[in-house]
């Protein structure tokens, strides 16, 4: 399936929605191929900046690095290019990333800003 989508993705590029990359992108992370994710999801972002889905792909790929700097930067992205409502998996994500930076505030507020959505 990833080399099928790798070659559709090649071939008609130009003519892709936001869902073929993110599609692919998400089968590299399923098989944790977070190089090619990662190519994928920036791919996605460059074509598509306004679109949630290659910022939220990017977040995964820096949560699973443990990069959380690079992570909150990314979540935060997710909710600048969107319109409420906002998925709560990025609340939960983004907390979790402050509470890894030892942003204890950025967390809570991050949290209770979930619970009122």
């Amino acid at each position: 399936a990833i080399k099928e989508g790798q070659n559709c993705l090649d071939r008609f590029v130009e003519k892709a929605y936001p869902g073929w990359f993110a599609d692919l992108g998400h089968a590299y992370l399923a098989v944790e191929w977070f190089d090619a994710a990662e190519r994928t999801f920036s791919a996605m972002v460059q074509r598509y900046p306004d679109h949630s889905g290659g910022h939220a792909g990017l977040a995964q790929i820096a949560t699973k690095r443990a990069d959380w700097s690079g992570a909150i930067r990314r979540w935060r992205a997710c909710f600048d290019c969107a319109d409420p409502p906002f998925h709560p998996s990025w609340f939960a994500n983004l907390g979790q990333a402050y509470l890894a930076r030892d942003q204890f505030n950025n967390a809570e507020t991050t949290f209770n800003t979930m619970l009122e959505h």
